[in-house]
């Protein structure tokens, strides 16, 4: 009986010791963010006339896209990400400044990327309240990719048609 009770201690402590040696060194792995090759949008457009776009363009720089009665405002951005790191189910860690504990548990159908953003030029429109953060900022924010969708700042945003008219003409307004 006593071999026994041995055994199974042994194997315990193998059990936990191959638990801790698996969240280490997957947590060691590091997956970079890249942009796509053409601009991909994702938009949400409220009823209360308040629309939002977020333009991820090639060489890791992005638009992000405000309107509502009183101001428009168009930021364009320098951005910089890591991909959560997945370990099983729904659990997956994300690292990033103002992150003490990283695991989280994200729908299934989403990988959380941290981001880094980094407005580089910024112009507004009206006289309501910015949104975005001024020129020469950083900001870090934990996005949530979907299939057709994206989770910035709380929002869900669906991804649609990307009209490189508007890219270009956002592109020329925030360079002013």
């Amino acid at each position: 009986m006593k071999k026994l009770e041995s055994f199974f201690s042994i194997i315990g402590v193998i059990l936990i010791g191959a638990v801790i040696i698996f969240f280490a060194v997957k947590g060691m792995i590091l997956h970079v963010w890249m942009s796509p090759a053409e601009p991909i949008t994702y938009a949400i457009h409220g009823i209360d006339d308040r629309n939002l776009k977020v333009i991820f363009l090639p060489d890791n720089e992005g638009l992000f896209w405000y309107q509502d009665e009183s101001i428009e405002e168009v930021v364009h951005a320098k951005l910089r990400g890591s991909y959560g790191t997945h370990y099983f189910w729904r659990l997956w860690k994300i690292e990033g400044p103002h992150i003490s504990i990283g695991y989280r548990i994200y729908p299934s159908d989403v990988k959380p990327i941290t981001m880094e953003i980094e407005t580089i030029q910024k112009h507004i429109i009206g006289n309501g309240i910015p949104s975005f953060s001024k020129v020469g900022d950083t900001t870090y924010s934990t996005l949530l990719f979907g299939r057709d969708r994206l989770k910035f700042e709380g929002m869900w945003l669906k991804k649609e048609q990307t009209n490189t008219e508007f890219v270009s003409d956002s592109l020329k307004l925030s360079k002013r």
